[in-house]
């Protein structure tokens, strides 16, 4: 009976020590970092548009061309320049809701990405 109750106390004790061991220490953890790199011979196109803007918000700009049923969206950033009809630049406030522009972009899956903005008889 001493046997059992010693076998039973070793047992249990492997147990509890597993049960404080971390979990890391146990099972390897994969990480996996993901860099995506374009491609050497892809070209990136730059495209323009014009229209007048629809909506202005902090990170996007809706321009409706003359006979689209709807305007089209595109992301603006930090990086997106905005200037006048004669090149110099512009203030982002100067581009509002109803002003003519011309808008240069690239696409990026399916986000169209505002390079520059030139806002036509900017006051």
């Amino acid at each position: 009976m001493k046997k059992y109750i010693s076998d039973l106390s070793r047992a249990i004790l492997v147990v509890v020590a597993l049960a404080l061991v971390p979990a890391s220490w146990c099972f390897a953890q994969d990480t996996e970092r993901v860099v995506v790199t374009p491609l050497k011979d892809t070209a990136v196109v730059q495209q323009t548009a014009s229209g007048n803007i629809t909506n202005v918000t902090a990170d996007a700009m809706f321009i409706k061309a003359a006979g689209d049923q709807k305007p089209q969206g595109y992301v603006i950033n930090a990086n997106t320049a905005y200037v006048d009809d004669q090149g110099a630049h512009a203030q982002k406030e100067k581009a509002r809701t109803g002003h003519a522009v011309v808008i240069t972009y690239v696409v990026q899956g399916d986000t169209r990405l505002a390079l520059q903005v030139v806002i036509r008889n900017a006051p």
